[in-house]
């Protein structure tokens, strides 16, 4: 193959990733957007919002007692935004939903191309998820909700899933982890995650969230969220 050909591939791949995360922003982002709708209704009394981002530097300033050295553009952007609900006129986040697709191969393999390696959206994560923790670092709790999907969190044929449970400290997945738990003296659990994947032999697509599936988790932790937050700001 010659060079420019393998350039060509390889930029096409990089398409074909690109389309796909972009495909799974929206999916998330319109789960946040009916959540909100249904949270409206559930507390009419209560004003409720989601950003799409937020500065790095403002985590520093929280646990930095001298110069700040991020810079000010710098920031974390949670796939699904972060949801906040206002009580006594101060803003409490709610929710940080984050939805990760990562695999290829069911796609090559469908095509008739070679398997290639994995992909990193999973190291991308960690990032988020020190982030997370640091701003719910006063609270009890951490409403971080992961959903992962795709051919690369299979566990018969990947070691992906084992850098889920490194991130997730080794708690049970699938299941809600609002509240932290101390794992040693100074480690605390934080975050929910749920994982699926299926065979890179299978359909793409196969192991994805549905928007029902997401939407029943995200309202179940959004409203506990808010019930602990009443329950400790709302006097």
């Amino acid at each position: 193959m010659s060079q420019s050909q393998k350039l060509r591939e390889n930029t096409n791949q990089h398409s074909q990733k690109n389309t796909e995360s972009q495909r799974q922003d929206v999916k998330i982002k319109n789960v946040t957007e009916k959540l909100l709708e249904v949270l409206r209704q559930k507390y009419p009394k209560l004003y409720f919002g989601c950003e799409y981002n937020y500065p790095v530097r403002v985590l520093e300033e929280m646990i930095s007692s001298g110069k700040v050295d991020t810079k000010k553009k710098t920031t974390i952007k949670p796939d699904g935004g972060l949801v906040w609900v206002k009580i006594n006129n101060k803003k409490y986040y709610i929710l940080v939903p984050e939805q990760k697709q990562q695999g290829t191969n069911d796609k090559r393999l469908l095509e008739g191309k070679s398997k290639q390696g994995r992909g990193n959206a999973i190291e991308r994560l960690a990032k988020n998820v020190i982030a997370i923790e640091i701003l719910f670092g006063d609270e009890d709790i951490t409403p971080l909700v992961v959903f992962l999907q795709g051919c690369d969190f299979f566990d018969e044929e990947s070691t992906i899933p084992d850098r889920v449970r490194t991130i997730a400290k080794f708690q049970p997945l699938n299941q809600i982890n609002l509240y932290k738990k101390q794992l040693q003296k100074y480690n605390w659990s934080a975050g929910s995650f749920f994982m699926r994947g299926h065979s890179m032999n299978e359909e793409p697509r196969t192991s994805d969230w549905t928007f029902d599936e997401m939407s029943t988790i995200l309202l179940d932790v959004a409203t506990q969220s808010i019930e602990y937050y009443l329950l400790k700001y709302g006097k």
